[in-house]
């Protein structure tokens, strides 16, 4: 059993050696491509979730993460910050 399983292997082996080039050659291929920098860069600070100091925690239109143990305060965290957009006009989901 062992010897036809070798030979179904090499065959599998061989078939994709014929499709499948093997390139040897160790150089990195670089792909990487700057993008030339144009114009102003706008620096974004967050909007929303406003501390007492004046400072926020959540960028608008950007995706965030709450990340922490169970019944830790997750949720009320995010009802605030929709709370605060929608007060102010916003819109929290589209």
């Amino acid at each position: 059993m062992s010897d036809d399983l070798d030979i179904k292997v090499t065959s599998i082996v061989d078939r994709l050696k014929s499709v499948t080039p093997i390139v040897n050659d160790p150089t990195p291929v670089n792909t990487w491509t700057p993008i030339p920098l144009v114009g102003d860069i706008v620096e974004e600070r967050p909007t929303i979730l406003r501390l007492t100091d004046g400072r926020c925690l959540i960028y608008p239109g950007k995706t965030h993460l709450l990340f922490g143990a169970s019944e830790s305060g997750k949720t009320w965290l995010a009802i605030v910050a929709m709370s605060e957009v929608l007060s102010l006009g916003g819109r929290v989901l589209d």
